[in-house]
């Protein structure tokens, strides 16, 4: 374990948002003294200046005392083998925290934190601490104790003003049209709640009108030539628009949540995703009414695709899971003791579980008092291809998730967790089935029109690995699914082959190559060439159907905010 405290920027990040220096104007500079204070006084809350000092629990005092410095107040926050947080607000005001004085030797181990950053206090520190950026455009600074003491005094804040405009919009899922003839682009316009119309007839874009939709439209496709349905998220409809007139014809009200449509089966019908519910619904569109619905047994289905043929429809599950799961108290009242401490787990009942055979990596804080050991903390399992529940010691917890003893658990003998990454909806019974084994966050499916074969990309989480410093840089992977259509079975690919995973940072020229946040993936109409976009990382991976091979010849360009596109090699190949 890093440390007792190093959990505490997750507790900030509940209450800190974050604004870009470019958004912000510094409104001034306020000093907290605390000289209004009576001295050798108890509280557990004070605002000054609109800025307010307080435990976070609203009853753990703090004392103040005179500051030995230049005599003016200062005030003692403690804790005795408990931890106490402290935390600095300014009702819900942005403000960067930039220094505060330490006015005697601190004593113990104490950190200060906000969403963006953390530094440790240790003991002996005295004097003005000045922070880092992590500390501006918050609204939230806790400080953390745990059998320490700190006397604070002249804390430094900047205030600032939040930006005019807070752009909530949801990610956009098939965001994109081009007409048959490739002459007309349609474009989801989800900040401004339009469908954006361009000719493309010369290569170049240019602006035709734009129709007003829902709130959030977030996919558009065309259903003929001339009719175009677009999804609005938010407003839990369907904008049925005439690219000719440019005006809405018809408004389909759907269930909560709807992010993509297709066009599939025989006679032709739309199938809507419906994230929350987890539900397609089907409408005729001849009448436009709904003629049904599929139950999808999933968390969140949303972008779509369909066979070369049309007999199916193929649905990527976005929260897929990837057959990881949790161990503690009985899940069934969360009450009651812990199978992590039970004597008969594969580590004895030591609670945290080592991560390095019997060690630690990293080591147990040697601050921690060695009579009072590291907090008892729940466990991540992972079901391997075998079937197996282990940790990432290699611990085996079988036993304790299906076997016998997964009453201790809260969970039956035989329990299991479905693992569906992507649905397949047969059009004429409209039966289920689904690929396995992908990845836990499914972001676009497509379908090679050449071959048949179903590309989902999206990324998995290694929910198991523990410990921030081992999943510093290395906590997920981007991937690549391809599933054969007939039998289901899959490959994955790394969309980011030039990354080893031991190194936690690279040069700017090897971190160009990266893709992140993989949301939209096509083909070309031959099927030999693939392109994926990284919204995290602005770019677009080019990929070949040939053998991965890491030849050069593939490129991955650059889409940030500029009108300039840089080209790199990268190696990214289908077999």
């Amino acid at each position: 374990m890093e440390g007792p405290f190093s959990y505490l920027t997750e507790i900030a990040f509940v209450g800190c948002l974050f604004m870009s220096n470019t958004q912000c104007a510094m409104a001034g500079q306020k000093v907290l003294t605390f000289d209004a204070l009576p001295s050798s006084a108890s509280f557990s809350s004070y605002t000054e200046d609109g800025i307010t000092f307080a435990a976070s629990d609203g009853t753990t005092v703090f004392l103040t005392t005179s500051n030995s410095q230049n005599g003016t107040t200062a005030i003692e926050i403690a804790s005795s083998n408990i931890e106490s947080v402290y935390l600095i607000s300014m009702g819900g005001r942005y403000f960067s925290l930039r220094s505060f004085n330490i006015a005697a030797p601190a004593v113990g181990s104490s950190i200060v934190a906000s969403a963006f950053g953390s530094k440790r206090l240790t003991n002996g520190t005295t004097g003005v601490v000045t922070l880092s950026p992590g500390f501006e455009n918050v609204t939230y600074v806790l400080f953390g104790l745990f059998d320490a003491e700190l006397t604070l005094d002249d804390l430094t804040i900047e205030t600032a003003e939040p930006p005019e405009f807070v752009n909530w919009e949801t990610a956009p899922v098939h965001p994109i049209s081009l007409s048959p003839d490739g002459k007309r682009l349609a474009v989801c316009n989800l900040p401004d709640n339009r469908l954006e119309l361009f000719d493309v007839a010369d290569g170049i874009p240019v602006s035709i009108g734009n129709v007003p939709v829902g709130l959030d439209p977030v996919s558009v496709r065309r259903r003929t030539s001339n009719e175009v349905w677009v999804v609005n998220y938010i407003s839990d409809s369907v904008s049925i628009v005439d690219p000719s007139a440019g005006r809405i014809v018809a408004t389909l009200n759907t269930l909560d949540t709807p992010a993509d449509v297709v066009f599939a089966g025989f006679p032709q019908r739309a199938f809507v995703s419906c994230s929350m519910p987890n539900v397609i619904q089907i409408f005729d569109p001849a009448i436009r009414k709904v003629t049904g619905q599929v139950p999808i047994e999933g968390e969140r289905p949303k972008a779509m695709a369909i066979s070369p043929d049309g007999s199916k429809v193929y649905v990527a599950i976005f929260e897929s899971g990837n057959g990881s799961t949790i161990l503690g108290a009985a899940i069934t009242n969360g009450i009651g003791p812990s199978v992590v401490n039970d004597t008969n787990n594969p580590y004895g009942g030591r609670n945290p579980p080592p991560n390095r055979g019997t060690n630690f990596s990293p080591a147990i804080n040697p601050d921690i008092p060695t009579n009072f050991p590291p907090p008892r903390v729940s466990h991540i399992v992972k079901k391997n291809a075998a079937g197996r529940w282990m940790d990432d010691n290699n611990g085996d917890w079988t036993e304790f998730v299906s076997g016998t003893n997964a009453a201790l658990s809260g969970r039956r003998v035989g329990w299991d967790l479905p693992d569906h990454d992507l649905a397949i909806i047969d059009t004429s019974s409209l039966g289920v089935s689904y690929a396995t084994g992908l990845m836990n966050i499914c972001m676009d499916v497509a379908v090679n029109p050449a071959s048949g074969q179903i590309a989902v990309v999206g990324t998995d989480g290694l929910n198991e690995m523990r410990f921030e410093p081992n999943l510093n840089g290395t906590f997920l992977r981007v991937e690549l699914g391809l599933v054969d259509p007939s039998t289901l079975t899959s490959t994955i690919k790394d969309l980011n082959p030039h990354l080893n995973y031991l190194t936690h940072t690279l040069p700017e020229s090897e971190r160009n190559k990266s893709i992140g946040d993989p949301r939209g993936i096509v083909w070309n109409s031959s099927g030999t060439r693939g392109y994926v976009a990284g919204m995290g990382s602005s770019n677009l991976v080019i990929m070949w159907t040939r053998a991965w091979i890491g030849s050069p010849g593939t490129s991955a360009i650059r889409l940030g905010r500029s009108s300039s596109l840089r080209t790199w090699r990268s190696s990214t190949f289908i077999p």
